[in-house]
């Protein structure tokens, strides 16, 4: 009778012990499943931030192409029209740069 209640006792220990096992190692899954979380969203947002800079280079490497070619051709209205008051009126009151030209 004492062997068949230890045996009962055994037993419910290893069982509980299994179900600890079993959570802790729930636990851990879910807790490296975080770590992964976290750093999967660290690294979007660098990719983000990345693109993001990216484009802005791009966005004033084109507005820098825009304001040469804008001088060249003021530049050129100033040599055509031979004079040098084209290129200040043409910056200070762009509506003004055609009547400048005509006179």
């Amino acid at each position: 009778m004492f062997l068949i209640f230890f045996r009962l006792i055994c037993l419910l220990q290893e069982e509980r012990l299994s179900r600890d096992a079993q959570e802790i190692q729930e636990q851990y899954y879910k807790d490296e499943a975080e770590k992964l979380q976290k750093k999967d969203s660290f690294v979007n947002n660098k990719m983000l931030n990345v693109t993001m800079l990216h484009e802005q280079q791009k966005i004033k490497k084109k507005e820098n192409n825009v304001n040469s070619k804008i001088e060249l051709i003021m530049l050129l209205l100033t040599l055509l029209t031979g004079k040098q008051h084209a290129m200040m009126h043409s910056t200070m009151f762009p509506g003004r740069l055609m009547k400048t030209i005509e006179n």
